[in-house]
């Protein structure tokens, strides 16, 4: 099976509905409209649509009748997602979703006891136009509606199982005494790992001759190639109360609404106080930058603790309104690489000039390519920020300074291997939400090492850029046999 990134179905598991039932729960069997029974459509399954007693025949029929199981119905998931490595916990994400008959309106509500900062809880519900969201960290809360009427999708919780069903091999199958009017069989399904032999991901799943899948369990063991600690990823599913599940509008709700009511916006996602909203913040400034020439600069550099600079990538890019005319110059020095590339285009045609360690330029040429001004990342973790100035600076702006940021490690792939501490992010933003720079800075502590992350943007001649040909664009065109085609 191809397993689902943990942190991919830690968003995914709060965002979806639910696609099963708990065993001794069947919802009742409708009584025959006619004399004779109708044989169930097996699919090639011999147990269970799409499913024999060697191996799953059909993915998609099996993942089918489980959907049909749970039309029109609503129900309660359980999810809990856990990451080991070396014996200790890194996280324990659980999650709790209730969803209506018609799915439009869902209550989640999720925890991580093993959080680092002192616990995790997140709180979601929505009628399918206002979706309201309250989060909490280390005692301190963030609240935001959402009006862009999202939906959340039960048959998301089955991500990746289709994957699992289809390159995997059945194991071992047993059938279960739940007592109910299904039988009910529990089947291992396993597949090798890519690049890892002898490591196995494994899918365990309760299922009974309906195609219902009542539970599931994901789990990948593999070793980290790094330094040989063992790692171990599970997340399980199961379904509770189908056709029983109440969703009404918990309390805490008309307090989130009154706090969002009651803010005094600067720019979007931005108050005179903080920032509440990094989604609205970056998706304004993105709009900011739409069909618009701009010219930005950005660097990221990672320290040693003596300053020794270890990691370094920096570029300046012109781009014009369309997007697809731009140059763009990048230097980038670590490890593996150290070198400039040079790109440029004018819609109909690209050329690239890089240069390496030994100094000589290489020239290639390419398509037409477009290009977006890339973006600040703007963390979500900067809502829980011990403290916020927002400064006015007189002219439209604002200068936006966040410190004690709770840096979540796994966001920059650590997994638990570093204490990721100090995170502070500056920035001046204008009413529209155009920031126009950025700034974030961390501290990575792993064993005795100590690595400083800066990362910068900078924006400037919004609407007035004009982005310049190169000098060695017509050795470009000589080295590729290619004619340079006029602006557009």
């Amino acid at each position: 099976m191809r397993h689902v990134p943990l942190a991919l179905a830690l968003v995914l598991l709060p965002l979806a509905g639910c696609n099963g039932i708990v065993p001794g729960i069947d919802g009742g069997e409708m009584p025959p409209v006619t004399p004779a029974e109708v044989p169930r459509d097996m699919y090639g399954g011999t147990i269970a649509p799409g499913l024999t007693e060697q191996r799953v025949v059909n993915a998609s029929a099996l993942l089918r009748a489980h959907r049909e199981v749970l039309a029109g119905r609503s129900v309660t998931v359980a999810s809990r997602s856990t990451y080991r490595e070396g014996g200790r916990v890194v996280w324990d994400r659980r999650t709790t979703f209730r969803h209506s008959a018609d799915g439009k309106r869902v209550e989640i509500v999720v925890r991580d006891p093993a959080d680092p900062e002192g616990g995790y809880l997140t709180r979601i519900w929505s009628n399918g136009s206002v979706t309201v969201f309250d989060e909490r960290r280390d005692g301190r809360s963030s609240v935001r509606v959402d009006r862009s009427g999202d939906r959340f999708d039960p048959r998301m919780h089955l991500a990746g199982l289709g994957h699992a069903f289809a390159e995997g091999t059945v194991v071992s199958v047993r059938g279960l005494d739940t007592g109910g009017t299904y039988d009910v069989f529990e089947v291992t399904v396993a597949r090798e790992l890519a690049g890892l032999p002898g490591e196995r991901s494994s899918t365990t799943f309760v299922v009974d001759e309906r195609g219902f899948i009542r539970r599931f369990t994901e789990t990948d063991r593999e070793s980290d190639g790094r330094d040989g600690r063992r790692t171990v990823r599970r997340r399980t599913v199961r379904y509770e109360r189908v056709g029983a599940t109440e969703v009404g509008r918990p309390a805490w709700v008309a307090d989130a609404l009154g706090r969002v009511a009651s803010r005094e916006y600067v720019a979007p996602g931005v108050t005179s106080e903080r920032v509440v909203d990094p989604d609205a913040l970056r998706g304004a400034h993105r709009r900011a930058l739409r069909n618009v020439s701009v010219t930005y600069e950005y660097e990221r550099t990672r320290r040693a603790e003596n300053g020794t600079v270890l990691v370094r990538y920096a570029g300046t890019t012109w781009v014009g309104a369309n997007g697809r005319n731009y140059y763009r110059i990048e230097e980038q020095y670590d490890d593996e690489r150290r070198g400039r590339d040079e790109r440029w285009s004018n819609g109909t045609v690209t050329y690239v000039r890089r240069v390496g360690v030994d100094g000589e330029p290489r020239y290639d040429r390419l398509g037409a390519t477009d290009h977006r001004a890339r973006s600040p990342s703007f963390s979500r973790s900067i809502v829980f920020a011990e403290e916020t100035t927002v400064t006015a600076l007189g002219d439209g702006r604002y200068r936006v300074v966040a410190t004690g940021i709770p840096i979540d490690g796994r966001r920059y792939g650590d997994e638990g291997r570093a204490e990721v501490h100090d995170g502070r992010v500056e920035f001046v933003v204008r009413e529209d939400g155009f920031v126009e720079e950025y700034v974030e800075t961390y501290v990575r502590v792993e064993g005795e090492r100590t690595v400083r992350h800066r990362e910068t943007f900078r924006y400037v001649n919004r609407g007035t850029t004009d982005v310049p040909r190169p000098a060695w664009l017509e050795e470009a065109a000589n080295e590729t046999d290619w004619q340079v085609v006029a602006d557009r």
